[in-house]
């Protein structure tokens, strides 16, 4: 499992998870199981484009509601 499958739902942008990878990025404890600043934000990126579509996705089921 991989940080990036974390994924939080929502209809808007979550910031919930930004506490957690500062923590854990300024920590280093998870250093130990290969997570370095680096993959840390590139995992952080990850949650971030997931986020924006499923925002995209649930935005696309609404109108599709809509005018049906």
């Amino acid at each position: 499992m991989t940080l990036a499958s974390w994924s939080c739902t929502g209809h808007q942008a979550d910031t919930r998870n930004k506490p957690a990878f500062d923590n854990a990025a300024s920590s280093g404890l998870l250093a130990g199981f290969g997570y370095d600043a680096d993959k840390l934000a590139a995992e952080r990126a990850k949650i971030e484009a997931f986020d924006a579509a499923h925002q995209v996705q649930e935005a696309a089921k609404g109108a599709a509601q809509h005018y049906t």
